[in-house]
């Protein structure tokens, strides 16, 4: 810190600034048990993690994503780089069941009793797999997955899906926790923009699109072509 003092005066806060971060990246990398990311935002931003700045940039991408599957692979995408998670999966409840629509690597899941599942997510904010294995051995089935936390999808008390997050090393803990229920969140206000445009573009009886999707998606395609000709 000396030598940052003195880089800060000599070359300018900026120098100084950089080269305290790269000192603080070394000293870490020799100590196993520290988080950089987390030990910046404690001592820097005092614990003041900036929630807002990462939804915005999770909602900034999928703004214009008008497909489910594409939405929960985004999610999942963005889950994976935001805390860190080997291993994920989005369900979501369509004709009285839930079918896992994206994954961050491919699993073959059963769920036995969609009924209880759903029960089971409507009483709880997440669920700590260690406290409820036996339970959800019973209720789902996944082959080559080790699942952590799943953390349910609900509309005004209603579930709508889950996610299904994997193992990590280290365990999940607070900020962890706090990162991910605003994502799941944020995943869900998509999701319902998504299912207003779904009802606003395709006749509910056979599922096809209509005159509205037409208007909307035509001269979106004549652009494309025009810049691509």
């Amino acid at each position: 810190f000396v030598v940052s003092y003195l880089f800060h005066h000599v070359f300018g806060p900026v120098f100084g600034v950089m080269f305290g971060i790269l000192v603080l990246a070394v000293a870490t990398s020799f100590i196993p048990s520290v988080d950089l990311r987390k030990f910046l935002n404690l001592t820097i931003m005092k614990d003041k993690y900036d929630y807002a700045l990462m939804v915005s940039d999770f909602v900034a991408v999928v703004s214009n994503v008008l497909n489910t599957k594409e939405l929960g692979g985004y999610a999942i995408e963005f889950l994976s780089k935001a805390v860190g998670i080997p291993n994920a999966c989005i369900f979501l409840y369509k004709k009285n069941k839930f079918g896992c629509i994206a994954a961050r690597k491919f699993i073959e899941a059963e769920i036995t009793d969609h009924k209880a599942l759903s029960e089971l997510l409507e009483q709880n904010e997440y669920i700590l797999y260690d406290e409820f294995g036996e339970q959800l051995d019973r209720l789902i089935q996944i082959s080559d997955f080790q699942p952590a936390i799943i953390y349910p999808i609900k509309n005004k008390g209603k579930v709508d899906g889950f996610f299904i997050l994997g193992v990590r090393v280290p365990d999940y803990d607070e900020m962890d926790i706090k990162a991910i229920s605003v994502i799941v969140n944020a995943t869900t206000l998509a999701m319902e923009s998504v299912m207003f445009y779904q009802l606003a573009t395709t006749d509910g009886l056979t599922g096809l699109y209509i005159r509205r999707y037409f208007d909307l998606i035509f001269p979106k395609e004549i652009a494309w072509c025009r810049q691509r000709r």
